[in-house]
Order: structure tokens, then sequence, then C-alpha cells
């Protein structure tokens, strides 16, 4: 069953690479418009916008564990496209290392840096925007 995003606008953080990227094409074969932020890898996110084909995508180079990157990064999105219909919140920090390994503070502090940038971009997103759109169509509470 193919599901239809046609001109919906969907951001997904560290969406050049790996299950973002898939995520990125999967919302794009339904027609959406993409917004794929990436931290540092240029080459990736080129790539990506090229495989989508179609255009009004957005690619934009931010780290989403600085809220003052998550701001201009979501302000960036809303300038362009007026509201972010859906937000994929794919990032977040890999460290490899051998789990049986790994003590029970450092897998704490791993989980602590996934889940921040998380938290940061639902958070500055939601209060940005959600409060405008949801008077227009009348949800939200």
């Amino acid at each position: 069953m193919q599901v239809s995003f046609n001109d919906r606008v969907v951001l997904v953080t560290d969406g050049s690479r790996g299950i973002g990227r898939a995520v990125v094409e999967l919302f794009a074969a339904g027609g959406a418009r993409l917004v794929v932020q990436f931290r540092a890898d240029h080459q990736a996110a080129d790539d990506t916008l090229a495989a989508l084909g179609g255009g009004g995508h957005l690619v934009v180079q931010a780290d989403i564990a600085d809220p003052e990157q998550v701001r201009s990064l979501i302000e960036r999105v809303i300038d362009k496209f007026g509201r972010i219909d859906v937000l994929v919140n794919n990032a977040g920090i890999y460290q490899e290392h051998p789990i049986l390994e790994t003590s029970f503070d450092d897998w704490q502090r791993s989980g602590d840096r996934r889940s921040r940038p998380t938290s940061s971009a639902r958070r500055i997103s939601c209060t940005r925007w959600s409060p405008t759109w949801w008077r227009r169509v009348g949800a939200g509470s």
C-alpha cells in the first residue's frame, strides 16, 4: 500500500546516510518535500539530494546537539515552506564499543547524548510552529 505524502513537508534529522536516507527516499517516493539535515558529510547530503529527483527539497547543515543550530534549522524550514508536517528524529550519536566491556556510566552517557538532540529538535519545532499551524487547521490543545 502506497501512502501519499504529496506536498507534505518532512524534516528528517541525519537524513543523508543509513536509515535516515532510507526514510528520506520513502517519503520522497510518496510525494513529500524533504528537508534533509546533516551534520558534517556534505558529499552524502549532495548524493542524497541528487537521488531524490524532482525539486523543492532542502538540505541543511546543522549540529542538532546545539540548540541555536536547531533553532536556525527550524527557522530555515519555516521560511522556505511555511510549516513542518512531519518531523523524523533520526539523529543520534553512535560510538562503537564492545557491549560486554561497556560500563553502566558509559552506557548512560551514550543514551543521554542520543536523546538530548531529539528532545531539542522536538521542543523547538513544536514551540515555533505548532500553535500557529494548529490554529489554522482547528486542531491542538
